[in-house]
């Protein structure tokens, strides 16, 4: 009966070590120049940003975000108008309606900058609790010669951790179209959670093109107003 005779295991040579060095020095180049086109890519594609104040064209029509401004309310009143200082300079009928239907005080400003109290209960459009609220003023304008739609569904609050939000509503901006020539201003508000009210930009998107407009950080010392 024949017995094998196991061939002794041969020891990896220089050669074999270099070709073996070589292959992962090559892996490594490729994925680095892979991670390197990728994130060329990225920054090519990413849609182009302009500050407000700045105008911003996207078929046929141009954009300047006039301004944006964050608005607050505290959610704090006083039990009991009736010891409240603010409701004696509210008118004397309004002080009444005020007294019977318990209505809470606060303070308003006209469109003259005159400062008078108003029962909070008027005022039926405030930020839920814990959110901010933000204010779009801009104007739209048709470049171009043919007529063009528009409208709040153009427009994306957006954040670099994720978060997206839809214009309210409840606003002046309706969905309309511009004529050439023609251009438009309009008012839309946007109410995002107070933790992720921050890095956030406006994005202005048409027929598969976006613009991106950065929004100031909310200032704790901006003053809550409502809406007309």
């Amino acid at each position: 009966m024949a017995t094998a005779i196991a061939s002794p295991r041969r020891k990896a040579g220089p050669q074999t070590k270099n070709r073996a060095a070589a292959v992962i020095t090559g892996l490594t180049l490729l994925l680095l120049a892979a991670g390197g086109a990728l994130t060329g890519y990225l920054l090519a594609t990413r849609a182009p940003e302009v500050a407000v104040g700045q105008v911003a064209a996207l078929n046929g029509l141009s954009l300047t975000v006039d301004r944006t401004a964050w608005m607050f309310n505290d959610h704090s009143h006083e039990d009991d108008p009736s010891d409240s200082s603010a409701a004696a300079g509210l008118p004397k009928e309004v002080q009444q309606l005020a007294e019977a239907r318990n209505l809470e005080i606060e303070e308003a400003t006209t469109a003259q900058g005159q400062v008078f109290p108003m029962p909070a209960s008027m005022m039926p459009d405030l930020p839920d609790e814990g959110h901010e609220r933000l204010k779009v003023e801009l104007t739209l304008q048709n470049t171009g010669r043919r007529s063009q739609p528009f409208g709040p569904g153009d427009f994306r609050l957006r954040s670099e951790a994720g978060g997206e939000w839809l214009p309210r509503a409840k606003s002046t901006f309706r969905a309309d179209v511009l004529h050439a020539g023609q251009s438009v201003n309009g008012v839309f508000f946007f109410d995002v959670p107070q933790e992720e009210a921050q890095e956030l930009f406006i994005v202005w998107q048409r027929g598969g093109s976006n613009i991106r407009i950065p929004v100031e950080a909310v200032d704790a010392g901006a003053n809550y107003y409502l809406p007309k």
